[in-house]
């Protein structure tokens, strides 16, 4: 996802990112979900924390994410802890985890973020 480079003070992000492993292609080139195994994609996100989310948010403000898991031999994969296990060692702060019964929710702070 990309923002207008001008665009600054953004309250909140919400976005719910289509699962890895090319399960939806919407014909986008370089588009998340396309990657070929669960790191690619957790560093996908993070590189949209990085190198999006981060720019335009606030420093106290939040990003919701809606990350699906999916079965990895006959196991669940992890993505989602896997994402924000890697979002907190780039220093967001993840707040709230809630899982359903198909997805996993989490929200994550810029609170302790600094300005870059």
């Amino acid at each position: 996802m990309r923002f207008p480079s001008r665009t600054t003070g953004v309250d909140l992000v919400v976005t719910s990112p289509p699962p890895y492993w090319k399960k939806r292609d919407y014909g986008v080139e370089g588009q998340i979900g396309q990657e070929k195994t669960a790191q690619e994609f957790v560093d996908a996100m993070v590189e949209c924390l990085q190198e999006e989310w981060r720019r335009v948010l606030r420093r106290t403000e939040s990003v919701f994410l809606n990350i699906g898991d999916s079965f990895q031999n006959r196991r669940l994969a992890g993505i989602p802890a896997r994402v924000e296990l890697a979002a907190g060692e780039d220093g967001w702060i993840g707040i709230s985890p809630s899982s359903t019964h198909s997805s996993d929710a989490f929200a994550i702070t810029a609170s302790s973020i600094s300005d870059t």
